[in-house]
């Protein structure tokens, strides 16, 4: 017989089998999952075994819908699991879940990164104003605006050579303060 006219022609077991298992009142929860075991029941029925399809597509059904409330009932237990495809609605689009994690995350290096940092800028506050001047504008730091030596030169009024010196003089008492 054909899947499609067995899946039809059988609807009904699906509220047969809800009302049996006292899921009737939770049918919108549960009816989809009932549909599709009855789908699978009709795709996987051999009539050369000897029994009805309705005997054989209500054990399908209940077995579908029993292994669906043990899930449940091990999230509950378990606490909210949440999929990384959950749909996550974000500036009116809405998105998995997983393009919003950053996937490489390492703490670890992020604090390494922090503590570089402060001992730099620390560092830097300990040079000669005008050494912190030179090196704040040539790196972008402390909020300055990121110059070439040459531009710098000619903002604060000596050579792009002067400037040249007067960075690799601070590197270099940097890397003592810092011991590298």
């Amino acid at each position: 017989m054909n899947e499609e006219i067995l899946t039809k022609d059988n609807i009904n077991l699906i509220y047969y089998v809800l009302k049996k298992l006292n899921l009737y009142c939770k049918m919108d929860d549960y009816y989809d999952i009932g549909l599709i075991a009855l789908v699978k029941a009709a795709k996987n029925f051999d009539s050369n075994r000897g029994y009805n399809f309705s005997t054989f597509a209500i054990k399908v059904i209940k077995n579908s819908l029993l292994h669906e409330i043990r899930k449940e009932k091990a999230i509950k237990r378990k606490g909210k699991v949440i999929s990384l495809n959950t749909p996550v609605l974000y500036n009116d689009r809405i998105s998995p879940l997983e393009n919003f994690i950053k996937s490489d995350i390492n703490i670890e290096d992020d604090l390494i990164e922090k503590e570089k940092k402060e001992l730099l800028y620390k560092s830097i506050s300990k040079l000669s104003k005008r050494e912190q001047l030179v090196l704040n504008h040539l790196y972008g730091l402390n909020d300055h605006e990121k110059l070439k030596q040459r531009e710098l030169g000619e903002k604060i009024g000596i050579s792009q050579a002067q400037i040249s010196r007067i960075k690799n003089d601070s590197i270099r008492k940097i890397r003592e303060m810092v011991g590298v």
